[in-house]
């Protein structure tokens, strides 16, 4: 959570400095050439956007006028807001708060994506803090409010609706959007259902290699698609299971761990995270996290799940 916070503080100054005029220039020019990887081939289909390796100078698209996209150190913004959600998803499990300060940094991090996705995301994340943390006449006069805001935003904004109701005709896509990948990896995935067809292109594509054909970017179905049923559910199981002891652990309210899996769904519709180092590693965390039926003071003091006391600490100072 840490690397996220400190990435979005990073972020916030290439980010506003980008507004003045020949600032982002100067940078994508004469600075980020100096970070090119001289193993990698620069002129292949998919462009690769300019880097500092702490900042990503991939700022447009999402039909977006006027306004610049923060990528943070990915490669494009919503990649960006996945992982920013993912970090406030544990901050807020660990101080027991959503507008916590360093959650009010990635809060802030990820409405300067400009993500429809991680838009989508943040007002669900609103809506599970509520539904688990408010008495029920709050949520009688909020949550209308939120949603209300919410259909306005989708309608009056052109990377919320138009983008989605766009992507959403497959028919006249002309390259494999996360709506369009969606419906091909299903109509793959009925082919081995339970075990998957694999990662390799001869079995998962049937040996074509145009890379515009055999593009995904829907996370869910494609990992669903490579690796079949079995897993699929194992995999989502054990994250939740990570979600779930942490909320133990901390002593938050431990419905928040089916929204928290929920806004992990929602963030791998747009993007192939979960074959990712960090999503493997949220499979086998909750072997970490001490299992605990009591609830525990959420303070800020607590720390990061890597500063969690040892099993024999815990087993120490349990009372007699």
């Amino acid at each position: 959570m840490n690397v996220l916070y400190y990435s979005a503080i990073i972020s916030f100054f290439f980010y506003f400095t980008s507004y003045i005029p020949g600032v982002e220039t100067f940078f994508i020019n004469h600075v980020a050439p100096l970070f090119q990887n001289p193993f990698v081939n620069y002129d292949q289909h998919y462009t690769i956007a300019p880097s500092v390796i702490v900042y990503t100078f991939n700022s447009s698209g999402e039909n977006i006028n006027l306004l610049l996209r923060n990528s943070g150190p990915f490669w494009e913004s919503g990649a960006f807001a996945g992982f920013l959600v993912v970090a406030i998803i544990f901050n807020t499990i660990q101080t027991g708060s959503i507008f916590s300060p360093k959650n009010r940094i990635l809060l802030l991090a990820l409405l300067t994506t400009f993500s429809s996705t991680g838009f989508i995301v943040l007002m669900f994340i609103l809506l599970s803090y509520i539904m688990t943390n408010s008495s029920l006449s709050f949520k009688v006069i909020v949550l209308p409010v939120i949603l209300a805001v919410s259909v306005y935003a989708f309608f009056s904004l052109d990377f919320l609706g138009k983008k989605i109701v766009s992507n959403m005709n497959i028919a006249d896509a002309t390259y494999n959007n996360r709506f369009k990948s969606a419906y091909l990896d299903f109509m793959d995935a009925v082919e081995n259902p339970l075990l998957g067809l694999g990662r390799s292109e001869v079995t998962r594509f049937k040996g074509v290699t145009n890379e515009f054909e055999t593009h995904r970017n829907n996370g869910v179905t494609d990992f669903l698609v490579n690796y079949g049923f079995l897993v699929f559910a194992a995999y989502f199981f054990l994250i939740y299971l990570t979600f779930k002891r942490m909320c133990g652990y901390y002593g938050y309210n431990p419905r928040f761990a089916y929204y928290a899996i929920a806004m992990i769904f929602l963030i791998g519709f747009s993007e192939s995270y979960f074959s990712r180092p960090l999503f493997y590693a949220l499979t086998m965390m909750s072997t970490l996290v001490p299992y605990m039926e009591t609830e525990t003071d959420s303070t800020e003091e607590q720390g990061d799940l890597l500063s969690l006391p040892s099993n024999h600490e815990m087993i120490s100072s349990k009372p007699q």
